[in-house]
């Protein structure tokens, strides 16, 4: 078994970048018809836009501040683990998708000559959502597949040293275990690419919220 886990976890980078590329051109491919189509009728527009953008950040939310905390205080580290390295990759294509969406509909609307400047975002929201396409699209590629390869290869000295079933622990209760040189190497690694990844998905959730922003201050309510 931790052989299979660490030669899948080492075959996921490429594996999603190809799967990632193959969802995004033949989805692009079916609905462009349909996105071209709410590109240029402004009230469907704006709704798939609301839609969308409601759904990637809600998750956003989700994910980032109650699941992953709820779960990590009650499972066991290395379930935890287990479960997290099959959630983040959906989570980043779920949020990628979501993204796309939002960009392909004023894209498509900005080709179009006959749409009015109302009908699309400032050339800064647009960037915005540039930002965070790209961000998402490098821990799915890079970042969450390095860090659960190198997630495996810790639960592999666990193992060894007979831990990783504490509940809402990071390090292992034996102090004996804590301080094993090839645990504390492994962990340290772990933690930077964990960190590095976190960081850039509240980069994320972060142009998000002001996005929130942006679309409240064009609300009329009547």
């Amino acid at each position: 078994t931790n052989l299979t886990d660490m030669s899948s976890s080492k075959a996921t980078p490429f594996r999603k970048w190809i799967i990632s590329t193959a969802v995004i051109s033949s989805t692009a491919y079916v609905y462009k018809p349909i996105i071209e189509y709410l590109s240029t009728h402004n009230e469907h527009k704006w709704t798939i836009h609301l839609i969308s953008f409601a759904s990637f950040y809600g998750c956003t939310v989700w994910v980032t501040f109650i699941s992953g905390i709820v779960m990590f205080k009650n499972m066991k580290r290395h379930d935890f683990g287990r479960l997290q390295s099959k959630l983040f990759p959906r989570y980043f294509q779920f949020c990628i998708g979501t993204v796309a969406v939002c960009l392909a509909l004023d894209w498509i609307a900005r080709r179009n000559a006959s749409t009015l400047a109302a009908s699309t975002m400032p050339n800064e929201q647009m960037r915005y959502f540039g930002i965070m396409l790209l961000v998402l699209i490098l821990n799915l590629v890079v970042l969450e597949p390095k860090t659960t390869e190198v997630m495996y290869k810790r639960h592999v000295v666990e193992r060894r040293l007979k831990t990783g079933h504490e509940v809402g622990q990071l390090k292992p209760s034996d102090p004996n275990s804590a301080n094993d040189p090839q645990l504390k190497e492994l962990s340290k690694q772990f933690g930077m690419l964990h960190g590095i990844s976190a960081s850039l998905n509240l980069v994320v959730f972060g142009l998000g919220t002001w996005h929130c922003f942006w679309l409240a201050s064009k609300l009329v309510i009547e």
